[in-house]
């Protein structure tokens, strides 16, 4: 066996083949010793040729290919018949390190100088089989996901892979939905539309699409779906594949968090309606009294047939202005009470915060406080909900009541200022108190849900203000004075900030 291998390699060329060849080349002797050895089979077995050289094959070979193999080369020389020689088949291999692994293994006869040797042709299948069993488990995988899973053609766009999870929300068969194309169930798009929301990828211009749009099922109910769509190929043809995501319970998620949080904010204004109803009694009982007053007076002189027309005219006007002043109160409440969607609308905020201090003095004890306003002029209008904003800027100012409720006369001064934020284009609304101030353990909390430092209070009122202002696309925050007690600010983009 040495003299051929000798032999061989004389022969450059076939030496050369030998020692680069990709698959690894084992020749024995007929008493199965191993011969020769190349350095793809060294890479194989991770022996070198040295170590087994000279060497039983069966060194190579696990139970119970060990103990079968010199039976099978006794048997092929006393009757001729082969069973790999000649032909190639799976099998298992051994390598020094101890772990077995599948070849593919190929045995020619050959002789030389009027000896009888056999070649071993080997490939390594365990990366083969490792990259086929990991594609068989993520097709598994892709076809038991309950997200729908499409590949589509990128010419015709006609669907020529789906997953069962797109079956079961679809309810079309296997056969109806591949002679579908994704705009035959996507009612919201035309063929051209479809087309030019993937012209991007079939251009390079991006690796990737993510939308959200609705889904039509065979019965011709619709659901909201996040769709994402990658470039592919599938079967040697270029091709898209699209993962669909089913929203419904996020979609219905959200309409109920937005649902709780209207009701969160119903039930603060009707508490605060609730803590001000003397004061609203007292507020509304006062031109009702003058109602009457001016009505009696006129009564009076007409009965003592004094009809003075200017005087007469000027009760009228009396009676007339505190009608007004009445019906306006109670219209605010109405709109406090009211449940309402969020409408965002151009408002001009110096106005909104004048009618809301007003609107804070039918407070019982209202009239222990001083108010001291400064807006800036001429501000932009802002871009908000009135109602909402009008509930943030009477919960401060009640805030700041209470933080200054037991404190001296001389203390209980409530200032609310207004500017501008050019570099921001934002407004800025401040309000200012000299109270008790906030503890440095408190300060991280405050805008937290059910969190109260006051005896009575529920805690939402903080965290309804902080949750109106996010809506708005503004910010809220205190900061401590530097005297006695805290100013709470928050901001409101402008009119200018949402025309850019």
């Amino acid at each position: 066996m040495v003299e051929s291998v000798i032999n061989l390699a004389a022969d450059s060329r076939l030496h050369a083949i030998i020692e680069t060849a990709v698959e690894g080349i084992i020749s024995i002797n007929k008493d199965g010793i191993i011969q020769s050895f190349n350095p793809a089979a060294e890479k194989i077995f991770l022996y070198s040729a040295n170590e087994v050289i000279g060497q039983n094959v069966k060194l190579l070979m696990p139970t119970p290919y060990q103990q079968a193999h010199d039976s099978y080369i006794q048997n092929y020389l006393s009757s001729g018949q082969p069973k790999i020689i000649g032909s190639g088949r799976e099998v298992k291999g051994l390598r020094k390190d101890g772990t077995e692994f599948p070849m593919w293994l190929a045995v020619a006869e050959f002789y030389e100088s009027n000896q009888q040797y056999f070649t071993g042709f080997i490939r390594d299948l365990s990366t083969e089989k490792s990259y086929f069993e990991k594609a068989s488990n993520l097709e598994h995988i892709l076809e038991r996901s309950l997200n729908e899973i499409y590949i589509f053609d990128a010419e015709t766009l006609r669907f020529i892979h789906v997953n069962q999870g797109a079956l079961s929300n679809l309810k079309f068969t296997r056969e109806e939905i591949l002679k579908c194309t994704p705009f035959d169930i996507n009612p919201e798009y035309s063929k051209e539309q479809f087309e030019a929301l993937i012209d991007p990828l079939k251009n390079g211009d991006t690796d990737k699409v993510d939308f959200c749009t609705v889904h039509c099922r065979k019965d011709g109910t619709h659901y909201p779906v996040e769709v994402h769509i990658e470039p592919t190929e599938y079967e040697s043809k270029n091709a898209f594949v699209a993962i669909i995501l089913d929203i419904t319970k996020r979609i219905e998620a959200q309409e109920k968090a937005r649902i709780n949080q209207e009701r969160l904010l119903h039930m603060d204004r009707v508490s605060m309606l609730g803590e001000m109803a003397a004061g609203i009694a007292h507020e509304i009982n006062q031109p009702l009294t003058a109602i009457s007053s001016y009505a009696n007076a006129g009564k009076r002189r007409i009965d003592a047939d004094d009809l003075d027309q200017n005087k007469l005219k000027e009760l009228f006007e009396k009676i007339s202005f505190s009608s007004h002043r009445a019906g306006d109160v109670i219209a605010r409440l109405r709109m406090m009470l009211k449940p309402h969607r969020k409408q965002a609308v151009y408002v001009a905020i110096n106005k909104l915060i004048e009618e809301t201090i007003e609107l804070s003095k039918t407070d019982t004890n209202s009239f222990d406080y001083e108010f001291n306003i400064h807006l800036t002029k001429n501000l932009p209008l802002v871009v908000a909900d009135s109602v909402q904003i009008q509930q943030v800027i009477l919960n401060l100012i009640r805030n700041a009541m209470d933080a200054t409720a037991y404190e001296e006369k001389r203390f209980k001064t409530i200032s609310v200022y207004s500017r501008l934020l050019e570099q921001e284009k934002r407004i800025q609304v401040s309000i200012e108190d000299a109270g008790t101030g906030i503890n440095e353990e408190d300060a991280d909390q405050l805008f937290n849900p059910f969190f109260t430092t006051k005896e009575s209070g529920m805690g939402i009122g903080l965290a309804i203000c902080h949750s109106i202002i996010q809506d708005h696309s503004g910010r809220i925050w205190f900061t401590k004075n530097k005297d006695k007690g805290v100013t709470f600010h928050f901001t409101l983009p402008t009119a200018l900030e949402n025309e850019e």
